[in-house]
C-alpha cells in the first residue's frame, strides 16, 4: 500500500480514523501503520480530537433563548441602514477631527502639487520639467558673460555722471 500522507491523500486516513472503511481497506491501513511514523502519528492525532470532541459538552441554553432571539430580530428588522450608523453606538465627536485633517492634507496636496496653483511660473504649471543637455548649459553661461561685458558696472556709471 502507498502512503496516504506520501501520496497527497490524507481522506483516506480521516475515513480510517472516523471508522467510515470497508474492513479490508482498514486492514490495509492498520498493516500500513506499523512501518509508517507519519500515518501512525496522524492517526493518534485525529484520535486525540475525536476523543476530545466526544468528551465535550455545550452548554445549556436558557429556556426563553429562542424568545428572546426573536424577539431582538423583530425590534431590530424596522430599523433602517442610517438609524443604524447613527444610532446610540456611533458617536459623531471622533470624525470631526479625522474629517479636518483629511481636509488638511488635501489642501497641502493641492499646494505642493505641479500645476495646482495658477501663478508658480511656467515650468510649474506645464506639470514637467525640462532636462538640460550640458551643451545648452554652456551656451546660456557663454551667454551670461557676454551681456555681463555689455552692460555697465554700477560704480563706473556713478563716477562718470559726476
Amino acid at each position: 500500500m502507498q502512503c496516504p500522507v506520501q501520496t497527497d491523500n490524507p481522506d483516506l486516513l480521516l475515513d480510517f480514523c472516523a471508522r467510515t472503511l470497508t474492513s479490508e481497506l482498514t486492514a490495509l491501513i492498520e498493516q500500513h501503520m506499523v512501518v509508517c511514523q507519519q500515518c501512525r502519528s496522524f492517526a493518534d492525532g485525529q484520535r486525540q480530537l475525536w476523543d476530545a470532541l466526544d468528551t465535550w459538552q455545550p452548554e445549556r441554553v436558557s429556556a426563553d433563548f429562542d424568545d428572546r432571539l426573536y424577539a431582538r430580530i423583530e425590534q431590530n428588522k424596522f430599523h433602517g441602514f442610517w438609524s443604524r450608523v447613527a444610532g446610540d453606538r456611533f458617536s459623531w465627536k471622533p470624525a470631526l477631527p479625522v474629517a479636518a485633517a483629511v481636509a488638511m492634507a488635501m489642501v497641502a496636496v493641492m499646494l505642493v502639487v505641479p500645476g495646482s496653483s495658477p501663478d508658480l511660473g511656467p515650468v510649474q504649471q506645464s506639470g514637467r520639467i525640462e532636462s538640460l543637455e550640458p551643451e545648452q548649459v554652456e551656451r546660456t553661461l557663454e551667454d551670461i558673460e557676454m551681456l555681463k561685458q555689455l552692460t555697465p558696472p554700477a560704480n563706473s556709471t556713478s563716477a562718470r555722471s559726476l
